[in-house]
């Protein structure tokens, strides 16, 4: 089957979205293993929670960015629902938590949260 130049365009542009998308990831991913691994030599184990949601997101973001580009660059009908699925779900977990920030605001402040682990170490 025979692509327009706009539908070669779109399928261009997705692809080169995705790919930075998955390489991104797969920074964060390492970044997050470094975290990990450092949190774990100088802090407690309870302190090792935010590295490891780096290490989380990272190795989520690397997976929608691989479904967006193989979708993307075979044409995969599966693997394309599968990236739409995922992002739907990221769009409607983003709403929810700035609703709860908003609701809850004044009971969380976010130096607290990011402050959190050195507490954590030195108890």
């Amino acid at each position: 089957m025979a692509l327009s130049c706009g539908t070669k365009c779109i399928k261009f542009l997705l692809f080169l979205f995705n790919a930075l998308v998955f390489i991104f990831g797969a920074i964060l991913s390492g970044f997050g293993i470094y975290f990990v691994v450092e949190a774990k030599k100088e802090f407690s184990d309870q302190a090792i929670a935010i590295p490891a949601f780096i290490l989380t997101m990272g190795l989520l973001v690397f997976l929608i960015g691989f479904l967006g580009c193989c979708g993307a660059c075979k044409e995969n009908i599966c693997m394309l629902k599968t990236f739409a699925a995922i992002i739907i779900v990221l769009l409607i977990l983003q709403i929810i938590a700035g609703i709860l920030v908003f609701v809850y605001r004044s009971k969380v402040r976010i130096i607290d949260l990011l402050e959190m682990p050195f507490y954590l170490s030195n108890t």
